[in-house]
């Protein structure tokens, strides 16, 4: 069992390189850190996420590769995987919107995010697609709207990156301090 101070390390930790290496993700890997995300609680259980993964040299990874923008497609070309979560808009019992859709799916990919960094396998998503470009190349039904674009793989040399993005690689990003965002019964009253 993780103690809590080792969860804190592995959140800590976790970051979002551009490097992939082209080394294997086992499917006993693979299907752990999805078995991870799907743990996460949903409105109404819904469950509303649905995942298209592929791997590089198929087909279908070229096509998912043109979807991203020009920045993202300098870089996320060497990733062994290329993901993309689909979200359903819907509820399955009434067809009424669920305004949580995406919250649902957003927590799934954290969740699997750090399930992939704990086995040394890294997750990078990407908010840089063209949404109706993925509508167009996989035929997604009109009820799935496309969240985030994913990079999937194990961490690779900084090196082999185009010179632009050598200086964004970087494992320690800054993060806000809790009194910028944490707050205390009225509106910027640290807590």
């Amino acid at each position: 069992m993780m103690m809590e101070n080792e969860f804190e390390e592995l959140v800590k930790n976790r970051w979002s390189p551009r490097a992939f290496s082209d080394k294997e993700i086992t499917k006993d890997e693979m299907s752990s850190i999805f078995n991870a995300g799907k743990q996460v609680a949903t409105s109404y259980n819904e469950q509303p996420w649905k995942f298209l993964l592929v791997q590089k040299g198929e087909e279908s990874y070229k096509k998912l590769l043109h979807c991203l923008d020009d920045f993202n497609r300098k870089w996320a070309g060497e990733a062994p995987y290329l993901g993309i979560a689909l979200s359903k808009r819907n509820f399955d019992g009434n067809l009424k919107e669920n305004p949580h859709y995406t919250y649902d799916t957003g927590a799934f990919m954290a969740v699997a995010s750090l399930a992939a960094f704990d086995l040394g396998i890294f997750i990078h998503q990407m908010a840089g697609f063209s949404e109706q470009k993925v509508q167009e190349q996989f035929a997604i039904p009109e009820r799935y709207r496309p969240i985030t674009l994913f990079a999937m793989g194990r961490h690779g040399k900084t090196e082999d990156l185009p010179e632009e993005i050598k200086k964004k690689e970087s494992a320690h990003s800054s993060r806000k301090k809790l009194q910028e965002f944490l707050f205390r019964d009225q509106w910027d009253n640290p807590f």
